[in-house]
């Protein structure tokens, strides 16, 4: 199967081949992935100058130059060389939606994020009226775009999986200065409301009123967290991938209090290294809980991320399933499994 996979985002200015693909790397790791299924893949991407390289596993990047100025370039450089499947990387991107519509091959397109878009409009349905799969990581994420006008029928896979190389537990907490058998718990991302910021901290003082011994580590991948007053809690911007790797595999439980996600890195991440999560009951961890490993409380209900983190530690199970479910579903040779068995009933 020859899959073209089309990723309608302009590079930044000034910005080469690697510091693009670095950009996109969620978008790179599926390609590879499905190359290692054994389709034949190209990555079509915005870049300083036409070219084709190899992208690893089998893969292979072409970048087209001038995308900037006319986006329908790339998806017509796409379509071109007869893919059996041209793939969308943005389903957002409605004039790369167009072209589409135009070149007669069986296209398929992938939710990125972004609002949805305004109901009943007719440029809407014509982008989409030959777009044979919408891709969404849940169903409750694709409906807003349904009710606007989607005509396409609607699959759900994975948006990012995690590319961390998990790290040894007991190496990870010697390097980190974890002593003793206290609880360390950790959340990662910036401490904001849509974060779910008050809740966790809320739940942490429930958590040590039980565990007065228990530890949080709030980090932030490139980014900053600022301080809080409780000084169990440690706040650390992360820029070492292996620091990350190690905060990961070191803690006993994360505790994820979004209030919304359209897939979640740091989700997928913590899964990838065995870390259990007390997880928020919303649309994307729904549809990628693993079963013992995450628990799914209601948002912002402080007391049940609270419970969650104690029963999850507790679990001598949870931290094996929480591997084995990743590596099961959620990887991303996974999602490139069922992503190719869509195509496959697209093309039968």
């Amino acid at each position: 199967m020859r899959v073209a996979l089309v990723v309608p985002v302009a590079r930044a200015r000034g910005a080469d081949t690697a510091a693009q693909l670095e950009r996109m790397w969620p978008c790179v790791e599926h390609a590879r992935a499905l190359a290692r299924q054994g389709a034949d893949v190209t990555l079509f991407v915005d870049g300083p100058r036409s070219g084709i390289e190899p992208l690893g596993d089998g893969a292979r990047v072409r970048t087209v130059g001038l995308f900037a100025a006319r986006v329908e370039r790339l998806v017509l450089t796409a379509a071109a060389t007869r893919p059996d499947i041209l793939h969308l990387f943005h389903l957002r991107a409605t004039p790369a939606l167009l072209a589409a519509c135009t070149v007669g091959r069986t296209v398929a397109a992938e939710y990125n994020g972004g609002p949805p878009w305004r109901r009943g409009s007719a440029l809407i349905r014509t982008a989409t009226r030959r777009l044979a799969v919408a891709f969404f990581t849940a169903p409750e994420i694709a409906a807003p775009f349904e009710e606007a006008g989607l005509a396409a029928p609607v699959a759900t896979l994975p948006e990012v999986s995690s590319r961390r190389t998990s790290a040894d537990r007991e190496r990870a907490r010697l390097r980190l200065g974890y002593e003793g058998e206290g609880l360390r718990l950790l959340v990662v991302g910036r401490r904001t409301r849509e974060k779910g910021a008050a809740c966790v901290i809320e739940a942490f003082a429930e958590i040590t009123r039980e565990v007065p011994d228990a530890r949080l580590t709030w980090a932030s991948w490139g980014g900053e967290v600022g301080d809080v007053s409780d000084p169990r809690i440690v706040v650390e911007r992360v820029d070492d991938p292996q620091r990350m790797a190690d905060l990961y595999a070191a803690s006993d439980v994360m505790i994820h209090a979004s209030h919304r996600e359209i897939c979640g890195t740091a989700f997928m991440e913590a899964l990838q290294s065995g870390c259990p999560i007390a997880a928020s009951d919303i649309p994307a961890f729904r549809a990628n809980a693993i079963e013992g490993a995450v628990t799914l409380c209601p948002v912002d209900d402080a007391a049940a991320f609270a419970r969650a983190a104690l029963d999850l530690a507790a679990r001598a199970d949870a931290r094996r399933r929480a591997r084995e479910g990743f590596e099961a579903e959620l990887s991303f040779d996974a999602i490139a499994r069922r992503r190719l068995a869509v195509f496959e009933r697209l093309l039968a």
